[in-house]
């Protein structure tokens, strides 16, 4: 990517795969409360990411290549936006239950 368009977008690249990786552990953790499927599917993404990485060290990504690793970013995106919503949800679940407890009691 430095190549191409040179420090400018090698530190977006960077930033970019930092975020990814920080999106996959905030998934991990969340995810300890939501459902295995979910965390094993972050690790997943995780792992993937991780392998595009190490790949983009040794070998220069051309042509239709590159969008493997925007794809995992995508999907990355998205597990996370998923496992966000259904985290708030839960709170929300269990908020509400403890509130009905409350008055009933």
């Amino acid at each position: 990517m430095g190549v191409i368009g040179g420090a400018p977008l090698m530190l977006f690249f960077i930033a970019t795969l930092v975020s990814g990786f920080l999106a996959v552990g905030k998934v991990l953790r969340l995810g300890k409360r939501a459902f295995i499927e979910r965390s094993f599917l972050a690790w997943t993404l995780g792992s993937m990411l991780f392998g595009h990485a190490t790949t983009f060290l040794s070998v220069s990504y051309f042509d239709q290549s590159v969008v493997f690793l925007y794809v995992t970013l995508a999907a990355i995106g998205s597990v996370y936006a998923a496992t966000r919503r259904l985290d708030a949800r839960m709170k929300g679940f269990v908020e509400c239950s403890r509130q009905t407890v409350a008055l009933a009691a």
